[in-house]
């Protein structure tokens, strides 16, 4: 799967050269187009957003999770209340994240993961 920005950067370039041909970029369907955040999602993705920086990281360099307690004053200031739904949105996108950076390290063991195989 590409990244963000590589997706995004052929988006920006593929709607330029169309509008150089007046005619309409087919984006409809595009694997590059991003899906449409349900309007429920939309503070959650803002939240997520203005805490790029609110990752807990071990020592050894692992993801660790969210810094909740500043999570919640970064919502506060945005002023988004985490009702229970939020949460469990927000602990959604944080499983996908540390699962993810786990899987970028594959030779590496975790607690969850250990067998006792060594």
């Amino acid at each position: 799967m590409e990244t963000d920005s590589k997706r995004a950067a052929y988006c920006v370039q593929c709607r330029l050269s169309f509008t150089r041909t007046n005619e309409k970029a087919p984006c409809e369907g595009c694997e590059h187009n991003p899906p449409t955040l349900d309007k429920e999602n939309l503070d959650v993705y803002e939240l997520l957003r203005a805490s790029t920086t609110q990752w807990k990281i071990s020592a050894m360099g692992d993801v660790m999770g969210l810094d909740y307690n500043t999570v919640f004053k970064i919502a506060e200031i945005l002023e988004i209340e985490i009702d229970h739904e939020k949460l469990k949105a927000l602990q959604a996108v944080e499983w996908a994240v540390i699962t993810k950076a786990r899987e970028a390290k594959p030779n590496e063991q975790h607690p969850d993961t250990n067998t006792g195989d060594r």
